[in-house]
């Protein structure tokens, strides 16, 4: 499977997780593409509410932090990005909430190092652990 597809792939998985309720993901990284944050910024309901109190991957030079709930509308704009632009282009980490609540870090995507909270449910975990591992 190719980075990005790996990307894509943990990205459904939020997604079509039953136990998390308001799946929204936080790209952070220095080149996140403006045309990809304008979109998500135009779409307000899109945008996830925040930015959310998560520990940055990247200190300096500050990051940008962009934010999109995980429904179908919000997984076509990903799809297009992940068509358009490549990984490093999209995002250095990836950060998981179920609406206000942190459920997991993806540092250095598409590295190994998943950071969960206790709260995650087990069969997301496991669902994760077995794509990115």
């Amino acid at each position: 499977m190719t980075r990005l597809g790996l990307f894509a792939t943990v990205v459904g998985a939020l997604a079509a997780d039953p136990d998390v309720a308001q799946p929204r993901l936080w790209l952070e990284g220095r080149g996140v593409p403006t045309e990809l944050a304008s979109t998500l910024e135009g779409a307000a309901r899109l945008m996830a509410t925040g930015p959310p109190a998560v520990r940055l991957g990247t200190l300096w030079p500050r990051p940008r932090l962009v934010g999109v709930v995980c429904d179908a509308a919000g997984a076509r704009i990903l799809q297009g990005a992940f068509e358009r632009y490549a990984l490093p282009e999209l995002a250095d980490h990836l950060h998981a909430f179920d609406g206000d609540q942190w459920l997991f870090s993806w540092f250095d995507v598409p590295g190994r190092d998943l950071t969960f909270a206790e709260r995650v449910p087990p069969a997301l975990v496991r669902r994760l652990k077995a794509l990115v591992i």
